[in-house]
C-alpha cells in the first residue's frame, strides 16, 4: 500500500520518524531497530491489525508516572474477530498466564520504560512468540504492572502468525528450553494488588 509514502508527505514536527527495511528484517529484529531508534522515555508496539482504545496511550503513562519502581505496564484487551466483524469481550490477563509459561499470554500494548528496554530487547532468532520470550525475560529482571480495563483491541483473523500452531508450538518449546535457568515464574509474580 502507500502508507510509506502518505507519512513521508506529512508534516510531524519531527517527533515521527519512518523506519523502512530495505529487505525482510523480521519482527523481532524491526522492532528492535525502531525501539533503539526512540528518543522518548516510553516505548509501546502496537500490531498493524490492532487498535488503541481512546485514551489509552495517557493511562499507561500517567501509570508509569505514578509507580517509580514499575518497569511496564499492560493493559487488558478486548478481541476483535476480523471474519465477522464481532468486537469480543475477552480480557486477559498476564499474571495468570505466567503461571504456566506453556499457556499463550498477550501482554500486549505494553508501554515499557525504555532505558529497561534496552537491558532485555527481542530475541531476533525467533520466528514466532518473541513477546513471549521478551517478558519472560524482562519480568525477571524488572516489575511488571497492569491496568485492569480493556485498553486496546486484538484482531484475530486467518492470517495471525499464532494461527500456524505448528511454528507456535516449535517456538514455544525453543524459549522454554532458552530461558529453563530463569527465576520459577511463581517466585517474580507481582504481589496481588498492584493493579490500577
Amino acid at each position: 500500500d502507500n502508507t510509506a509514502q502518505e507519512l513521508l508527505e506529512r508534516n510531524f514536527s519531527g517527533n515521527v520518524r519512518l523506519l523502512r527495511n530495505n529487505s525482510s528484517a523480521g519482527l523481532p529484529a524491526t522492532a528492535n531497530k525502531a525501539f533503539d531508534m526512540a528518543r522518548g522515555d516510553y516505548i509501546i508496539r502496537l500490531d498493524a491489525d490492532d487498535v488503541f482504545a481512546e485514551g489509552s496511550i495517557w493511562k499507561m503513562v500517567e501509570y508509569l508516572d505514578k509507580h517509580d519502581r514499575v518497569a511496564a505496564v499492560y493493559p487488558g484487551y478486548y478481541t476483535l474477530y476480523s471474519d465477522t466483524d464481532k468486537w469480543g469481550s475477552d480480557i486477559w490477563i498476564l499474571r495468570a498466564d505466567l503461571n504456566d509459561p506453556r499457556r499463550d499470554h498477550h501482554p500486549g500494548c505494553a508501554m515499557i520504560r525504555k532505558k529497561c528496554w534496552n537491558e532485555v530487547k527481542y530475541n531476533e532468532s525467533l520466528k514466532a512468540n518473541e513477546g513471549f520470550d521478551f517478558y519472560l525475560r524482562f519480568r525477571n529482571k524488572f516489575e511488571i504492572g497492569y491496568i485492569d480495563e480493556p485498553l486496546w483491541w486484538y484482531r484475530r483473523h486467518g492470517k495471525n502468525k499464532t494461527e500456524n500452531e505448528a511454528l507456535v508450538a516449535a517456538e514455544k518449546e525453543k524459549i522454554i528450553r532458552l530461558n529453563s535457568k530463569l527465576k520459577p515464574i511463581e517466585d517474580i509474580l507481582a504481589p496481588i494488588g498492584e493493579y490500577y
